[in-house]
């Protein structure tokens, strides 16, 4: 049971950890990539359910994957935020959950095949919630 988040500032505060993360992924700042999932992932557990906590979460797989050659903590992680996203409805910041945690988490232990569905899915399903950023993300899995 997680409970949500009702602050504005807090949310502000997680969306733009969330936005700075991503500068920090492509632009090859990996430790603060690194820093900012961590962060994000600690004001959601002390704060409360924001959506992206889904989204730490298989961030957070990836480092494993990346930085300890863990995939099996990496893999828990990234479905659990994959669980987390379909479980409380996360449209806006699905699609980018879904790129974490199918391509460059569970694509390490399943069949690139199996993950083609999930993420044309996620396309879908950020485009119908206007997340065209992270639908091009998946798109270009796709097409």
């Amino acid at each position: 049971n997680i409970q949500m988040i009702n602050d504005d500032r807090m949310f502000m505060v997680m969306t733009i950890i969330r936005r700075f993360s991503l500068c920090c992924y492509l632009s090859g700042k990996n430790d603060l990539f690194v820093l900012s999932h961590l962060k994000g992932l600690k004001m959601s557990l002390k704060g409360g359910f924001t959506s992206v906590l889904p989204l730490n979460y298989a961030a957070i797989g990836m480092i494993f994957i990346i930085i300890f050659n863990d995939y099996k903590t990496g893999a828990k992680l990234a479905n659990h935020g994959l669980m987390l996203s379909e479980k409380y409805d996360c449209k806006s910041s699905h699609t980018g959950t879904a790129n974490v945690g199918y391509m460059f988490v569970l694509s390490w232990i399943k069949p690139f095949q199996t993950l083609l569905r999930p993420l044309a899915e996620a396309y879908e399903t950020g485009m119908l919630a206007g997340d065209t950023e992270g639908a091009m993300w998946e798109g270009r899995w796709n097409y």
